[in-house]
């Protein structure tokens, strides 16, 4: 039986995601109300019922935007989750469900973001697979000097005592951190030409996690803001959500050192994996986080697209999109900082 998720199945809903370790924060009402605050966006959220038993589950979001258009996404602003699929039933229903809200919204797509099984299933018609995506997760094991010596490669060692003689220090709080946070961000993102949140999307994320999420700041000897990254968990799972540093400071090693720090950190509170997030297969960013030495694991997005449509081509090898984030990095950061979070509230 399929019912949608409200309030009042919303208790055995979480203990169903709980149990499944595939689960990720925005499975939980939490990233939802948080969408819901920010950027007033609607949610469609399933579950599939068996004897009595949950054996799915389905959390979309609907975005109407004047430049991506309008399509329906699980795992807003994150790399993956949003989908369960316990049995075959479970699986058909919950994909039935999808292109049928896609129809009825009359949405370009619907995107279904996981990580990819072995021998997944054929897909029913209209529905296409995208691996160009993959995830990293960090196992943390024994403790930090026993990482440090024998996972990572002697040339990443070498860079992290480097930067040691910069007299790098880290930070990590909550809203104390949010001005130094939000000054790298709001440049590096300019950096790399990319729109990014609002102060007041990452004000009301802090809350809405409460004390799940935290703000880590790296600070240069004189005080000045290095680099940054914004972490929630889930269990004993670090899930890395933003994070960046200041290009100017990128000779001196102090991304590598600062997640070198990051990860002690880490093993300090009892965290056994970090969830790196996504990265575009071939990347640049892939390149960075494969040096960690971290699992990889494809992701698998599922679109249904109704009218026989390409495949949405939203990354940065997109030509088109090559020349937005050119101009995007001419742009003074007041006028950024007032389009950017208009602009990235369509790019789920």
């Amino acid at each position: 039986m399929l019912e949608q998720i409200t309030t009042n199945n919303k208790l055995a809903y979480e203990n169903y995601i709980d149990s499944k370790s595939s689960s990720t924060y925005v499975d939980f009402f939490e990233w939802r109300d948080l969408i819901e605050k920010v950027y007033k966006l609607k949610h469609f959220w399933y579950m599939f019922t068996e004897n009595n038993k949950i054996t799915g589950s389905l959390a979309l979001t609907l975005t109407k935007h004047p430049i991506m258009g309008t399509y329906l996404s699980t795992a807003p602003f994150a790399s993956n989750g949003g989908f369960h699929a316990d049995s075959s039933k479970a699986l058909t229903s919950l994909l039935s469900k999808a292109s049928e809200l896609c129809k009825k919204l009359n949405a370009k797509y619907v995107v279904i973001r996981h990580l990819k099984v072995n021998n997944e299933c054929n897909l029913p018609i209209g529905w296409y697979k995208d691996s160009s995506y993959a995830t990293y997760h960090l196992p943390l094991v024994s403790d930090p000097d026993f990482f440090l010596k024998t996972h990572l490669s002697k040339k990443v060692r070498k860079k992290i005592n480097q930067s040691k003689k910069n007299n790098f220090h880290i930070k990590i709080g909550q809203e104390d951190l949010l001005i130094d946070f939000w000054y790298v961000i709001s440049r590096s993102m300019k950096e790399l030409g990319s729109p990014y949140h609002s102060k007041y999307y990452l004000k009301t994320l802090l809350h809405t996690l409460k004390g799940k999420a935290q703000l880590s700041v790296l600070y240069d000897k004189e005080n000045s803001p290095a680099c940054c990254r914004l972490f929630t968990s889930k269990g004993n799972t670090a899930f890395s959500i933003h994070g960046n540093s200041l290009r100017k400071y990128r000779h001196m090693g102090a991304g590598d050192y600062f997640f070198w720090l990051f990860v002690t950190e880490c093993y300090r509170r009892g965290i056994d994996l970090i969830d790196m997030g996504r990265s575009l297969t071939g990347s640049g960013n892939e390149a960075w986080k494969m040096k960690w030495r971290p699992k990889n694991y494809p992701l698998s997005y599922w679109y249904y697209l109704p009218k026989g449509e390409k495949l949405p081509n939203l990354n940065q090898n997109n030509p088109k999109l090559q020349l937005l984030i050119k101009t995007w990095q001419k742009l003074p950061i007041w006028l950024l900082n007032m389009i950017g979070p208009r602009l990235i509230s369509g790019i789920l």
